[in-house]
């Protein structure tokens, strides 16, 4: 940056200071001929550009919020709440008529689909993408081709027939990020529940916290082996075991447990595999089957009331604590404290401490199952009477529970691979 982009960057800082205090996720940075707003609505993949002299635009810049969580205007002057829809033709005169009050926790708010902005107009005008995102940029390029065409191509059907139209949220007395989102929550539900096809408002995730833990040991055998001898896995194990891969974190932790289950569900202990086995060879059986089937029944009626027992013993018998150990080492801090998720839900420990591997092979067939039991009710019972916590669907519990996933992955495949011997 040479002196004189330093000069129009520091100018537009001293313009937009109520912006840049109102907004901290933005700032403003010279990209060679022009300068460009960074970062708006914490969003990478999407610049303002903007100049000195553009009175309109500063004026709709420090006039308003760019919420993170929205795809959205706060605007400042009159405590209105802008969902950015589109400028597309709609086509849908129910919609662009709609207008109806809105009363949550004793407020009431007026909702209504109408025209944008002049501000979000002019914050469009200026906008362009410069990656990929996972917002679809604030759904800005549809308003950004209508204004664009209106210069350029006042005959092309968008100019014609499109406008940009916003959904507005008014009667809000001051900028809550956390109430804003109960309240979007709360207005998507009701007016899908009356209108199947309404749009919504899109609610993002909080940013996430990059996940960087130690690289975990890639052989955990010493080497890729010269023969392998498989056993031919259940089909339903296998289907598992893909969905759990990828994607959400919550969905793999569940896809992962619900092996522990399927196993367990098949798994019969010692004692009574033994008590069927002495019912079959008996020497009377032929004589008295009906005695022998009661016999069978009562025996696997006393197992099956046994489901979280089975799965703690399930991990116990197929699991080898000092190789679970080592899948520890990659998070290790991350077990050894209790975290309070969002929800109100803890967290539990499974390590005394992060260096003593001793204390974890004696304590680990109570705590480590226990643990992902927990967890597991956690995500699926939700507030159900037997839950006064649960873990909300937040980005910050994917990120707390994430380390999760490679212990728990590495005792699944363990159940996988030997649970059938």
């Amino acid at each position: 940056m040479n002196d004189t982009s330093d000069t129009i960057v520091s100018d537009l800082r001293e313009k937009l200071r109520p912006f840049l205090v109102r907004n901290p996720e933005a700032d403003i940075e010279s990209r060679g001929e022009r300068t460009a707003i960074v970062g708006p609505w914490g969003e990478d993949a999407l610049e303002l550009t903007v100049n000195g002299d553009d009175d309109e635009l500063l004026n709709a810049l420090n006039s308003v919020r760019m919420p993170p969580r929205f795809t959205a205007l706060w605007h400042v002057e009159t405590n209105e709440l802008e969902v950015i829809y589109t400028a597309l033709p709609l086509g849908d005169e129910d919609l662009v008529e709609r207008v109806f009050e809105f009363r949550f926790r004793g407020s009431s708010y007026s909702c209504s689909f109408g025209g944008s902005s002049d501000y979000l107009r002019k914050i469009a005008h200026a906008s362009r993408p410069v990656g990929q995102s996972l917002t679809g940029h604030r759904n800005l390029q549809s308003i950004y081709l209508y204004e664009h065409s209106l210069e350029t191509h006042p005959d092309s059907a968008i100019a014609k027939e499109g406008g940009p139209i916003s959904f507005w949220v008014r009667g809000i007395e001051e900028y809550d990020d956390a109430e804003l989102v109960d309240l979007a929550r709360n207005l998507n539900f009701h007016m899908r529940y009356f209108d199947r096809e309404t749009p919504r408002i899109v609610i993002h995730e909080e940013p996430s916290r990059p996940h960087s833990p130690e690289p975990v040991e890639r052989y955990p055998s010493g080497e890729f082996p010269q023969i392998i001898s498989a056993t031919d896995i259940d089909q339903h194990l296998l289907s598992l075991w893909e969905s759990a891969s990828s994607g959400d974190t919550f969905l793999r932790f569940i896809h992962y447990y619900q092996i522990l289950e399927y196993a367990a569900f098949y798994y019969i202990r010692d004692d009574v595999m033994q008590t069927i086995q002495r019912v079959l060879v008996a020497p009377d059986t032929p004589s008295r089957p009906q005695a022998a089937a009661r016999q069978i029944l009562e025996a696997m009626v006393a197992e099956r009331t046994q489901d979280e027992a089975k799965i703690r013993e399930v991990i116990a018998r197929f699991v080898d604590p000092k190789e679970l150990w080592r899948e520890l080492d990659a998070s290790r801090e991350a077990f050894a404290n209790e975290v309070t998720l969002d929800g109100g839900f803890v967290l539990p420990a499974v390590l005394g401490s992060p260096s003593d591997p001793e204390h974890f092979e004696n304590t680990w067939q109570q705590s480590f199952p226990q643990a992902l039991q927990r967890i597991r009710n956690g995500l699926v019972h939700a507030r159900e009477s037997r839950q006064s916590t649960m873990i909300a669907p937040t980005r910050g519990n994917h990120d707390r529970l994430f380390p999760w996933l490679g212990p728990l992955s590495f005792t699944a495949a363990c159940v996988i691979l030997y649970s059938n011997l």
